[in-house]
């Protein structure tokens, strides 16, 4: 299970860094563990190096909540 989040991940990560390379800031929720964030926000920092990501963490169903409540004003960029 957890080289599956990785792999789903990585690849979100990879294919968010050229889309988003042109923002300074984006921010991510993630259920995932430190570390896979960690392995994953280190592969993008490669492809994109000005490219500051900011991370909330948290369950899945608290962060669903919150997306849900910022429905007027989003402020995460990935899930």
């Amino acid at each position: 299970m957890k080289v599956r989040s990785l792999l789903k991940l990585t690849v979100l990560a990879l294919g968010t860094a050229g889309a988003l390379a042109h923002a300074q800031t984006v921010v991510l929720y993630s259920s995932n563990n430190p570390g896979t964030i960690e392995t994953a926000l280190d592969i993008v920092k490669a492809k994109a190096p000005s490219l500051n990501v900011q991370t909330v963490t948290g369950g899945t169903g608290s962060l669903m909540k919150r997306i849900e409540a910022e429905a007027g004003n989003v402020r995460g960029d990935l899930f």
